[in-house]
């Protein structure tokens, strides 16, 4: 699975992503955004709904992550563990209610992966 793959997939969960979706794809119009850009608007996206109460589609959004974490090649892997599950870690950290509620929708890879950049960014402290 290639990474652009596996954002496909991930976006094809998020309910309520297309226009959050366009406007970056406006923003970048004809230059290529790369993975990390783009997986970087699902981490807000993930991180915006739960703030406002509209989680529906995260268990859809989790169980495919998990399952792209079960098959995917390192480039893969990465780009979910710091694209996107860094990425949620690092701006939910500076909402009220922080990263931890996300812990509940992750599988038991995803939950591994989430505790070593926790245990990451604790011994950088």
């Amino acid at each position: 699975m290639t990474s652009h793959k596996a954002i496909e997939l991930v976006l094809s969960k998020c309910s309520l992503i297309a226009e959050k979706w366009s406007e970056h794809q406006a923003f970048w119009g004809d230059s290529v955004a790369g993975v990390y850009n783009d997986i970087n608007v699902v981490a807000h996206y993930l991180v915006e709904q739960y703030e406002q109460g509209q989680t529906s589609d995260f268990e859809a959004i989790f169980d495919v992550v998990e399952s792209i974490l079960v098959k995917a090649e390192d480039e893969v892997k990465t780009l979910i563990i710091v694209g996107l599950f860094e990425d949620v870690q690092n701006i939910a950290s500076h909402k009220a209610f922080s990263y931890e509620p996300f812990e509940k929708w992750l599988g038991p890879i995803s939950r591994k992966y989430w505790q070593d950049i926790c245990v990451f960014w604790e011994q950088k402290s």
